[in-house]
């Protein structure tokens, strides 16, 4: 509950932590989904080799 709090506190007094949560969303996760998809990639290839 401590965390929410402190989520609804950062959301109130800070809004530059929105453009920031903003950001995260947009660049970072489609970069991690983008290297575990080159890292999957290469593993179906093997197993389907090995099938």
């Amino acid at each position: 509950m401590n965390l929410i709090f402190g989520f609804a506190q950062l959301f109130l007094y800070h809004p530059l932590f929105l453009l920031l949560l903003y950001t995260y969303l947009v660049i970072f996760i489609p970069l991690k989904s983008a290297i575990n998809i080159t890292n999957i990639l290469p593993t179906l290839l093997k197993s389907i080799r090995i099938k």
